[in-house]
């Protein structure tokens, strides 16, 4: 029974635990993007890209086609993930507050260098919707000759076969990756898990 409550602990712990992993290269799956344009391509010395969302734009995973209802993240990846390039940037701000945050993961061993740089906007209202564009700008971005880069996207999309919204990383490719859960279905979860072991532990306790 002693068995029984550590590994519903366990299982509680990696519950929870899931909605504060941090961004880095392999939250990325891959799919194919349509009417999200990035400009001009990602190239050593241009500081300034500009994201621009038709009015219908879509993403597909695998087989499966979505509406993408926004993207709320902006990123230069190294093609590879081994590969690093060198960028510097700031947080964009509107009025004092902070729209969109600088978001980057670094090379373990040089901390300036990077696998992921970018942006990841700050509330709802901050997200890039269908119709519209946002620009960002680098203070600095250079690339190596042996190094390429690509997009990546925060991005939230209709799930028409779930009947629900999803938000997950993404970069252009096409295979499939796994979305994030929702945070009211975590916490939901995490809540269930310990009444789950408190109810076993009474049980327990009552028994001896």
């Amino acid at each position: 029974m002693k068995n029984i409550i550590l590994i519903l602990a366990a299982v509680l712990f990696m519950t929870i635990g899931v909605s504060a992993v941090a961004m880095d290269w392999s939250s990325f799956g891959e799919a194919s993007f349509n009417g999200v344009t990035a400009s001009p391509d990602f190239t050593s010395g241009i500081l300034t890209y500009t994201l621009t969302i038709s009015g219908t734009p879509t993403i597909t995973i695998g087989a499966n086609t979505y509406d993408i209802l926004w993207v709320q993240g902006f990123y230069a990846l190294s093609e590879d993930g081994a590969s690093t390039f060198y960028a510097g940037g700031s947080n964009i701000t509107v009025n004092g507050k902070t729209t969109w945050k600088w978001d980057t993961n670094p090379n373990v061993d040089s901390p300036n260098n990077y696998v992921v740089a970018g942006w990841s906007a700050q509330g709802e209202n901050n997200r890039i919707f269908p119709g519209n564009g946002q620009s960002f700008s680098f203070t600095n971005f250079d690339v190596p000759v042996d190094t390429t880069i690509i997009l990546g996207l925060h991005v939230g999309y209709y799930d028409n076969g779930e009947l629900k919204n999803v938000t997950a990383f993404f970069k252009e490719g096409d295979t499939p990756h796994a979305p994030e859960l929702p945070t009211p279905l975590l916490a939901g979860l995490g809540g269930t898990m310990l009444l789950m072991v408190g109810s076993i532990r009474r049980r327990f306790c009552k028994a001896h």
